[in-house]
């Protein structure tokens, strides 16, 4: 609890969906971030009336995003939409989690239970098979040993002889 100016602001959780808005200074109120989500729902209610099926994600990429988005777009016909990068309002969040509240349960309706999961454990897997090293065809390596003898320069003239130290 913050006290500001007599007013008495309260931090807590409110969650809708995939991810939590706290309501702080700068946040979103209760009401706001369930219109945020309800928002996001009906956007997802009109992508499906056009035929559309798409999966909104944000945060850090990582090497298995590229996996995952081909499995769905090629075997299911899923879009995935990354529509934001690590730093994301509250309110965008929610409308994020309220879209794919709809969409996820769309999606495995459609192609079965766990179809997103699996196309992620997939992905995962192919993305850590692509990552291993690659083993060398030989051993090792060897080089030819090569002496190559530096000749000397003649055009230069000879270096003056050292001083003694009675001068």
């Amino acid at each position: 609890m913050i006290l500001i100016g007599g007013i008495m602001l309260i931090s807590v959780p409110t969650t809708f969906g995939q991810g939590a808005a706290w309501i702080t200074i700068g946040g979103q109120t209760k009401i706001a971030a369930k219109r945020s989500y309800e928002k996001g729902r009906y956007k997802a209610r009109r992508d499906l009336r056009r035929g559309k099926y798409i999966i909104k994600t944000y945060g850090m990429i990582d090497g298995s995003e590229y996996y995952y988005n081909r499995i769905l777009q090629e075997e299911y016909g899923v879009e995935v939409d990354r529509v934001a990068g690590c730093i994301v309002m509250p309110s965008f969040a929610n409308e994020v989690a309220g879209y794919n509240s709809i969409m996820v349960a769309e999606v495995e309706k459609k192609y079965g239970k766990g179809v997103l999961r699996g196309a992620m454990k997939r992905a995962l897997e192919a993305n850590k098979t692509s990552q291993e090293p690659i083993k060398p065809l030989t051993s090792t390596i060897q080089l030819p040993k090569m002496m190559i003898p530096i000749q000397p320069n003649d055009d230069l003239p000879p270096p003056p002889p050292p001083k003694s130290g009675n001068d």
